[in-house]
């Protein structure tokens, strides 16, 4: 998103200076830096290795659905399902501090009127 934004940037400027583009090389060249020193501890491992283990299930569980060619929605209770890639519906969870509202108060408001 980064590097979108200093093309776009340069693509808009009728005269660029060469100050400007040092900047944005600067710039671009200590985001680079950033991102590199922030995953250095990952290079060298393949990709399932660096996942979370949430998200390690959430591979398997895909490369076993695209295996296995099928087309079915898989229900879920886990909600870390945003990388997957087949339907999934995920059971709603009931958290201690979400107020619920009691059924029957429902129904006997419904028979009140």
């Amino acid at each position: 998103m980064v590097i979108l934004m200093f093309i776009v940037i340069i693509n808009m400027q009728k005269y660029s200076s060469k100050i400007l583009l040092a900047m944005l090389a600067l710039a671009m060249g200590l985001n680079f830096l950033s991102v590199t020193r922030a995953h250095q501890k990952d290079f060298g491992f393949k990709r399932e290795e660096v996942l979370r283990v949430e998200d390690r299930q959430v591979f398997i569980m895909s490369q076993k659905y695209l295996q296995q060619g099928r087309h079915d929605v898989v229900p879920t209770e886990n909600h870390e399902m945003a990388f997957a890639q087949f339907p999934v519906i995920v059971a709603p969870e009931r958290l201690p501090y979400v107020l619920a509202i009691n059924p029957s108060i429902i129904a006997s408001q419904k028979g009140a009127k």
